[in-house]
């Protein structure tokens, strides 16, 4: 279900230096192709691979349907349209054939099309928040949601910088990869000395890298180091005692009216 996309992010052709690094007024394009397109930017590794489409391909067409420098299409007598709303006429699982430019030949490969699978999701409706507590620290993963909550309509001048930069990233590199967010610091005597520490995106527990909240749980619950060691971003770190962080959390839940230590989803 959704609106679907093709996966992709792109550049207008309208500057002389890109046409000529693509070299796409040099190549024979056949009969029917207008001799403009868009650059294909980047891309998502959960959906593309060599077979249809990669960072560095020109895209030419869509469905036969020659793309302008632009990104537009035509649509009625001097009206245009982006490109995209052809794709989102058709539905989950349908295909598209686009015609590309690599390595300046052109082929015609075929797209499944799917709903977009962001790293930081647009919206996200009827679900219970999720959440993860240990020790006192709250972790949540990152939406829009959590960001017009946190910083308002005008997010994007008020939010971290690397909060704002992962909404930049646009698509995960595995399924189901998103980014974790230490939110806040709830106050404890384990806590003591991490004042003012929220809002900031969890890199690492003990040197291995998080991409979701079930794999920050299971980093967690699994780990026999002595303790726990979160690398934040800005070079930040928060380091508890394990077996301590872990025998507080139920009082610290009892002591701020929260009655799991985790969402029931995670």
């Amino acid at each position: 279900s959704g609106f679907v996309t093709l996966g992709i992010t792109w550049a207008p052709l309208e500057n002389r230096h890109m046409r000529d690094f693509v070299g796409i007024d040099e190549v024979d394009l056949g009969d029917g192709l207008a001799r403009s397109g868009v650059l294909v930017c980047k891309v998502d590794n959960t959906r593309h691979s060599e077979n249809t489409l990669q960072k560095g391909d020109t895209l030419l067409a869509v469905d036969g349907e020659s793309i302008a420098d632009d990104g537009t299409i035509p649509f009625r007598v001097m009206e245009r349209l982006a490109f995209a709303h052809k794709i989102s006429q058709k539905f989950v699982g349908q295909e598209c054939d686009v015609t590309v430019l690599r390595n300046k030949k052109v082929s015609t490969r075929r797209v499944v099309l799917a709903a977009p699978r962001y790293l930081v999701p647009e919206c996200v409706y009827d679900e219970a928040p999720r959440y993860l507590i240990v020790g006192g620290l709250v972790f949540v993963p990152l939406t829009l949601n959590y960001m017009l909550h946190e910083f308002g309509k005008r997010y994007y001048e008020k939010a971290p910088n690397a909060l704002l930069s992962t909404i930049d990233e646009r698509f995960q590199t595995v399924e189901g990869e998103e980014v974790v967010v230490l939110s806040q610091i709830l106050a404890s005597e384990i806590s003591s000395g991490y004042d003012g520490i929220r809002n900031i995106k969890l890199e690492s527990v003990n040197g291995v890298t998080v991409r979701s909240m079930r794999q920050l749980e299971v980093l967690i619950n699994t780990t026999e180091d002595e303790f726990l060691v979160f690398g934040l971003s800005h070079t930040q770190t928060v380091v508890l005692r394990r077996s301590v962080a872990l025998a507080a959390t139920p009082t610290i839940l009892q002591q701020h009216s929260i009655a799991q230590p985790r969402s029931a989803v995670l």
